[in-house]
């Protein structure tokens, strides 16, 4: 039989930057945490546990004085906030952080933020908290209609839009289509992060060509 390995296989840049820092901080220190699991993946958070850097769900879980991993997905504002007298190593991965800027900036010019993305998942919520103004998230055709419908009713023509990092190209070409039908002048930012595409590519050509794909990864994966 013939096993093909995809050539995407493995960490993407974010996620191994972040996993690198934490192991090297706990090779640094007795006295750290990782706010939320540094990854989706059982074994890498609980090999950091094992070396003395458990994961915490909240600032609250923390102490003044602590080194506090903020991990890939990144956080909300409020959450840094919270966190003051504490040792921040931020890890979040440079496409999620470019979002929060454009999150930040975009509402503070008085656009209302469009985010197409799931609305649990900690990259979005940490997008949502960067935000200063108005702001929607949405996963499916519906809930974009719904939130469209709303704007064009309450006369909102000043919008942009991001993606979370890992949303399904597809799925984000046919939500596009029904922006457009709303807003043509709409302020588009491309932010699915380019190894998610890469992934989604090699996937399906490796499924045309096999008879069997296996996905290794943490089921909590948007990926």
């Amino acid at each position: 039989r013939t096993i093909t390995l995809a050539s995407s296989a493995g960490f993407c840049y974010g996620v191994k930057r972040a996993v690198d820092r934490a192991f090297e901080i706990a090779a640094q220190t007795s006295d750290a945490v990782t706010l939320g699991p540094i990854i989706h993946n059982p074994q890498i958070v609980q090999r950091l546990q094992d070396l003395g850097v458990p994961s915490v769900s909240s600032p609250q879980e923390t102490h003044p004085g602590q080194t506090v991993i903020i991990r890939s997905h990144g956080v909300a504002q409020s959450v840094y906030d919270q966190l003051d007298g504490r040792n921040i190593v931020d890890c979040t991965c440079p496409h999620v952080a470019r979002i929060h800027r454009i999150a930040r900036e975009m509402t503070e010019q008085g656009k209302v933020l469009l985010i197409a993305g799931n609305p649990d998942h900690p990259e979005v919520q940490g997008i949502v908290g960067h935000a200063k103004g108005e702001v929607h998230v949405f996963q499916d055709e519906k809930t974009l209609t719904e939130i469209l419908e709303k704007l064009r009713r309450e006369g909102k023509t000043e919008i942009a839009v991001v993606q979370q990092t890992t949303l399904g190209q597809l799925l984000w070409k046919n939500l596009q289509s029904i922006i457009e039908k709303y807003y043509t002048n709409i302020k588009k930012f491309d932010t699915i992060c380019n190894a998610t595409n890469l992934r989604q590519q090699e996937s399906v050509a490796l499924a045309q060509k096999s008879d069997l794909m296996i996905v290794i990864g943490g089921r909590e994966s948007s990926n």
